[in-house]
């Protein structure tokens, strides 16, 4: 696992040469892990478009929007929290019935 943040771009190139034989890649970018502020988007859109395996959010959820943003603008394929489900501040098939409504093919 690699962690890189904003001013560490010369990771990218390590990341995707790590990855060649993997199947997905989880993006957990620890300044955003905890925070409930959202996704890394940026990392994560900029991830996405440099391989062609799919890409996991982690870190940062604290609403629904949040997960829709970081499959519309973040162009994840899969997004994961903990906290928020843990403590129900999200209710699991509320956020799926929610992504679903705005587009996100989810299973019910």
């Amino acid at each position: 696992a690699l962690n890189f943040d904003k001013n560490q771009d010369n990771l990218v190139p390590a990341i995707i040469q790590d990855v060649s034989t993997k199947n997905v890649l989880m993006l957990g970018y620890m300044n955003h892990d905890g925070t409930k502020n959202g996704f890394a988007n940026e990392a994560l859109v900029k991830l996405s478009s440099l391989v062609n395996i799919p890409v996991i959010a982690s870190g940062g959820a604290g609403t629904r929007d949040h997960f829709l943003n970081t499959f519309t603008k973040g162009k994840a394929d899969a997004a994961l929290a903990a906290s928020v489900f843990h403590f129900r501040e999200i209710e699991i098939m509320e956020l799926k019935q929610y992504l679903g409504n705005h587009g996100i093919p989810m299973r019910l």
